[in-house]
């Protein structure tokens, strides 16, 4: 009997022994590409110390290049700041694009846009401020600047109650505010779903023509890259639900059209579209305005097969502070050598300068974040030291940089400095903009 379970126990230990043998991770291990080889170099030599974002203009004009291509009249671009965070870089891709149009989110940089671009810009909120964050708008600007700053924006109005509240002030300020109404096209993050609702704001809009001007629609289909699909093409879902979304915005604007013609007299904004899905859009649809800007930089999270033809363009580089040839981790001391020999990306432990970021590691490849001792994204915001590990492949050594694709363009707000490169070299040092919300 005993020497039967002594048999059994032999036969699971070697059961798992093979297993194991067979689930052995590969050496996921290389140097750099020739890209970032080049990039680490350039870095060095400039004596770049901290951890930054880089910008890759020849990419990012390849980007604005795909977009151009499609984004044809009567289609017009509409740069998301919000994506691209810097006074330096949106004035960039403004130039590329032959643009004045921006979408903004956030009041401080809506008078910071204002103040660095001035009046000839065609400003579209991307969702809707309370009232008071209107009055601090006008009150960073003389009264004698009112009626120009009036031209600049679209306030957006997702409800009665909010455009009630914007026509009292536009009443108290003797001004005319536009407003651009959001509807749901089926994000379901607010904004108008029925055209009984939409009415009653457009009957409103008409009856007080001194102050509320109607300037269009704004219709987000950023859920439409998320379709869950369990059977079938994920293209052809994505494609099949863009018709729907684009039947319901069409609802709308027929309404108003056929409702309140008075209303289609201006040439008006009609809104929709992303980063994800501006692809998809032509002069066929209703939509003639299109806002986007992640697609100029490509974070990681916008691997999406509409953007198959686009490049990554920014990255965030950390040197290397620390390297030790062994697996590191407290408490599994004892285990290292099992560790080690059974996966051969842990032989080496990388400190860098800073980390926690909402990231993935782009360069070298098989270098890893270290699960075990990582906060998780953003938790720490100061700079400290992140641990990873890599193969002896990676050939890094210290002073060395680890490059990270950002998972969203924003992630710029968290530097000093935007490291900008053309054909490999440094070229100009931008700033973001000057505070984080």
């Amino acid at each position: 009997m005993v020497s039967k379970k002594r048999y059994i126990i032999a036969l699971v230990i070697a059961a798992c022994i093979v297993l194991m043998v067979i689930c052995k991770p590969a050496d996921k291990g290389k140097p750099y590409n020739d890209y970032f080889a080049a990039l680490n170099r350039e870095l060095k030599t400039n004596g770049i110390a901290l951890p930054c974002i880089i910008i890759d203009l020849d990419r990012v004009d390849h980007n604005i290049h795909q977009m151009n291509s499609i984004l044809k009249a009567p289609l017009h671009y509409r740069i998301v700041t919000k994506s691209l965070p810097s006074i330096e870089l949106v004035d960039y891709v403004m130039k590329k694009t032959n643009t004045n149009k921006l979408m903004e989110f956030h009041q401080p940089y809506l008078s910071l846009i204002i103040k660095k671009f001035g009046y000839n810009l065609d400003i579209l909120l991307g969702k809707p401020f309370p009232i008071q964050s209107v009055q601090e708008f006008y009150n960073d600007f003389p009264k004698s600047e009112y009626s120009r700053l009036t031209d600049s924006v679209q306030w957006l109005i997702d409800n009665k109650q909010r455009l009630s509240e914007y026509l009292s002030f536009a009443r108290n300020n003797s001004l005319k505010l536009k407003v651009n109404i959001e509807i749901d096209v089926g994000l379901h993050r607010g904004g108008l779903k029925t055209v009984e609702e939409l009415n009653e704001l457009l009957s409103i809009i008409q009856k007080n023509k001194d102050n509320l001007e109607f300037t269009g629609f704004m219709g987000y289909d950023g859920h439409l890259l998320h379709i869950p699909v369990f059977i079938g093409s994920k293209e052809k879902a994505v494609r099949k639900e863009f018709e729907q979304i684009m039947k319901q915005y069409k609802k709308f604007v027929d309404y108003t059209n056929n409702t309140y013609p008075e209303l289609f007299k201006k040439k008006l904004t009609f809104n929709s579209g992303g980063s994800s899905t501006y692809v998809l859009y032509h002069s066929s649809y209703v939509v003639n305005d299109i806002a986007a800007g992640s697609c100029v930089v490509k974070p990681s999270t916008f691997d999406f097969f509409t953007l198959k033809k686009h490049l990554p363009a920014i990255f965030i580089a950390a040197p290397i502070l620390k390297k030790i040839n062994s697996y590191e981790v407290p408490f599994l001391e004892r285990f290292k050598w099992l560790i080690e020999w059974w996966d051969p990306n842990c032989r080496q432990t990388y400190y860098t300068y800073g980390g926690g970021w909402n990231e993935v590691v782009e360069a070298p490849e098989g270098v890893v974040v270290n699960a075990l001792t990582a906060s998780p994204p953003n938790e720490n915001l100061l700079p400290n030291q992140s641990m990873l590990n890599g193969s002896l492949s990676t050939k890094l050594e210290v002073g060395d940089f680890v490059f990270y694709r950002p998972k969203q363009g924003d992630a710029i707000f968290q530097f000093r400095d935007i490291i900008v490169i053309r054909n490999g070299k440094i070229i100009a040092s931008w700033k973001p903009f000057p505070e984080r919300f």
